[in-house]
């Protein structure tokens, strides 16, 4: 292991600790808003829980999880309004001084994820949906208003197509609706 490149990479995580999710900031007002590292530490959480309820392989989920958002450590956290950069070359940059063989094996994982192209990675596009409607919830609940976080929900809800995921979203309705 090339120890400079790895502390490169991982400076590149370091990073993600210090972006904040912009849509929280620009469309609600959150001024302590998440970061990146923070919402894909629970995406990576929710993935493995639910890849390990429905037999897919948790261990390739949460490495999804970790690394789906990854290359915003070079392009930033955009909302969906916003023209994106390149992700693919931005991650490339980031795993650009690994080993080869860790390279691809990230730069495999990672592209699967945005590809869609596997079970692990349909849960962990949901995970990634389901992440932030429980955000959401968590915010309502530190007194933002339901109004400003609707966005947010409906936007979950378009994502989420297992009964799993389903079930978690029908109590966080519930939850909201008391409110």
């Amino acid at each position: 292991m090339d120890g400079e490149a790895f502390l490169k990479f991982m400076g590149y995580a370091g990073i993600l600790k210090r972006t904040v999710r912009k849509g929280w900031v620009e469309k609600v007002g959150i001024e302590d808003a998440e970061s990146v590292a923070e919402h894909s530490y629970r995406v990576a959480l929710i993935s493995a829980a639910m890849a390990i309820e429905s037999g897919a392989d948790a261990g390739r989920a949460a490495i999804m999880g970790l690394l789906h958002d990854l290359h915003e450590s070079i392009i930033g956290d955009r909302t969906p309004e916003e023209e994106k950069p390149d992700e693919e070359e931005a991650f490339l940059k980031v795993v650009s001084n690994l080993n080869p063989s860790l390279r691809e094996a990230l730069y495999g994982l990672w592209k699967e994820y945005h590809e869609g192209s596997s079970k692990e990675a349909k849960i962990v596009k949901q995970a990634d949906k389901l992440e932030m409607a429980i955000q959401a919830l968590e915010y309502m609940g530190l007194g933002y208003p339901k109004e400003l976080l609707e966005e947010f929900l409906e936007s979950a809800e378009k994502g989420i197509h297992d009964e799993g995921f389903k079930s978690v979203m029908e109590v966080i309705r519930n939850r909201l609706s008391e409110h």
